[in-house]
């Protein structure tokens, strides 16, 4: 059995860190 724990954070520090980049961008320009 895998851990469901480990796998639905995945997901999330993905966008998480995509919204951050656009975020940093948008404060540059």
């Amino acid at each position: 059995m895998s851990d469901p724990l480990l796998q639905i954070p995945v997901p999330k520090v993905i966008t998480y860190s995509k919204f951050t980049l656009i975020k940093h961008e948008k404060q540059l320009n």
